[in-house]
Parts: C-alpha cells; structure tokens; sequence
C-alpha cells in the first residue's frame, strides 16, 4: 500500500525520546507510578533522565548507578533541568535546590525511620511515616517534571504533541509494576493495623 505524500510523518516512540533532554512522562502517569511503586519507580526516572543527558556530557557517566544512588546526584541533575527550563522559560524563576535538598532529607530521613524496630507504642511510626514520606516526595517532584516537560518544549499537562503522548499511557510493564507496588502497599498498611490493633486477627 502506497504511502499517503501528504500525510505528516510519525516518529516512531524511541526516535522522538531521543529528540528529548530529560525524560518525559505525564504528570498523571508520573504520580501514579511514584505513589503506588513506593517511589521505586524513581530508580528508573532518574536512570532514564542522565541517559538522555550523558550524550551532552563530558566524560563516561554510569546513568544506572546515578538512579540507584540518586540522593548523591539530585542536585546536579536538577540543575541540569533548570538550565535547559530557562532557555524555555528565560523569564521564569525557578529554585531547584530547594526541592532537590528536600528530596534528600526526606529519601534519608524516611528510610532511616524505616529501619527502625517496630517495637513499643510508636512501633507504628516506623511503617506509618515512611507511607507518608513517599506521598510527600511525589508532592515534591511533580513540580520538577513540570519543569522537565516544560524544558522539552511540553506546554502543558493538555499537551498533544507525540513527544508527551508517547509517555502517558499505561504500558502492560507499567501496569505489572503497579501491581506489584499495590500489593506493597496492602502489605505495609496491614503492618499498620496489625501494630495499631494487635488485639484484632486479621
């Protein structure tokens, strides 16, 4: 079949990823993928992000190691995004350490908590504010996508161009990932109850 000389062309997903800095991904997706994975979903995210930046970069980085340890390269990463959102943006103001130096504390701080004893009357905080750590990060980063997506020429959530459409939807790997995190979730929120009602047998 003759192809039509008048249609525009379609790029095919790897080959409009490759015309993006930073990772692209939906706002909603983003969300639903950090929250439910318990934020293992940001492994991959910051992986995905410096193999799109190691090209532009100077020397032989390991984009792996980067979203494995991610706390020790956020704040170069998000300076890499606002550079590129000012050339977008050249009369937006954005403070990327702050949201890079609260994802740290928090990442920190919230598996510190974790690996605490669940023992005593608090027992509960030790599963308890972990759950909430990986809400609030989400909270924290979905203004740094925002800015990624904004820095990779996406204009808005709405946006119909191929570029943000390949990364919306919920792929069939997405959809296993989401389910092995709500199955997380319903292990850690019945570690909750137990520790809130151990008198009850569930």
């Amino acid at each position: 079949m003759e192809q039509n000389p008048y249609q525009t062309p379609t790029a095919a997903p790897l080959e409009l990823e490759s015309q993006s800095s930073f990772y692209v991904v939906g706002i909603t997706k983003f969300i639903c993928m950090t929250v439910i994975t318990c934020n293992l979903y940001l492994i991959y995210w910051f992986y995905r992000n410096w193999s799109l930046q190691k090209p532009q970069m100077e020397g032989n980085i390991w984009p792996a190691m980067r979203g494995l340890f991610s706390i020790f390269f956020t704040h170069s990463l998000f300076a890499r995004i606002s550079a590129q959102w000012t050339l977008k943006q050249p009369q937006g103001d954005w403070d990327y350490k702050t949201p890079a130096t609260l994802y740290v504390v928090i990442s920190v701080v919230g598996n510190l908590i974790g690996n605490f004893p669940a023992e005593g009357s608090l027992a509960w905080l030790s599963i308890g504010l972990p759950l909430l750590s990986i809400i609030v990060v989400a909270a924290i980063l979905v203004p740094v996508q925002r800015r990624i997506n904004e820095a990779c020429g996406i204009v808005s959530e709405g946006d119909t161009s191929e570029l943000y459409d390949v990364n919306t939807r919920i792929t069939f790997a997405n959809a296993v990932w989401l389910l092995f995190g709500a199955l997380l979730w319903v292990s850690m929120l019945l570690g909750v109850l137990v520790l809130l009602f151990p008198q009850v047998t569930l």
